[in-house]
């Protein structure tokens, strides 16, 4: 037919046409309408529900809390985002006028309980990781620092040291949480 070795030559291979499909099997399992109605029904209820909870300001906020949290731990444990990869970073190693510094500071009781003076972490006098904080409306998640907090964002993105931003990992477990709230959805709708 085609010629040469490994081709649609061997009887194993050869294509079964034309197919056939038995529809009445198909829908002998729909035993009535009724049955058909109850499932468009049911896919309706599901439709609903997934647009209730997306919109849902209760979901967005724990969202919002949950992801807050975990910024401010990556942060103290001293983890940003790299810009170009999207993915977490180890903040760069803190210079030695840096340490002295801090010690300084740790001394006269003005460095943060949350890190030590040879830690690099965007955490020395608290305030940037208290001024972190989240909102949300029907549609998005805000997560950003306090106003007053703003300039010292900058200086830190001027490092190199961007912790605020979200890595694909985030991004990745906020599509998972929202997938299992809509696997729910369907199996609450459809166990009946």
């Amino acid at each position: 037919m085609f010629g040469g070795p490994n081709t649609l030559n061997t009887p194993q291979a050869q294509p079964k046409w034309p197919f056939k499909v038995n529809f009445t099997l198909i829908i002998g399992e729909i035993e009535n309408m009724a049955d058909l109605k109850d499932l468009l029904k049911d896919f309706s209820n599901i439709e609903k529900d997934i647009k209730r909870t997306l919109n849902n300001r209760l979901l967005l906020k724990d969202i919002a809390r949950t992801l807050t949290k975990e910024i401010k731990k990556r942060i103290q444990d001293g983890y940003g985002i790299d810009n170009t990869t999207n993915k977490l970073k180890k903040f760069k190693v803190l210079k030695q006028s840096t340490i002295k510094y801090r010690e300084k500071q740790k001394e006269k009781g003005k460095l943060d309980k949350r890190t030590r003076p040879s830690q690099s972490n965007q955490i020395e006098t608290g305030k940037f990781i208290d001024g972190i904080y989240y909102k949300n409306n029907k549609k998005e998640i805000i997560i950003s620092p306090s106003r007053d907090r703003i300039e010292m964002v900058k200086g830190q993105l001027s490092q190199g040291r961007n912790g605020l931003d979200l890595s694909e990992d985030d991004l990745d477990d906020i599509l998972k949480y929202m997938s299992d709230e809509i696997h729910k959805i369907i199996y609450r709708n459809l166990k009946g």
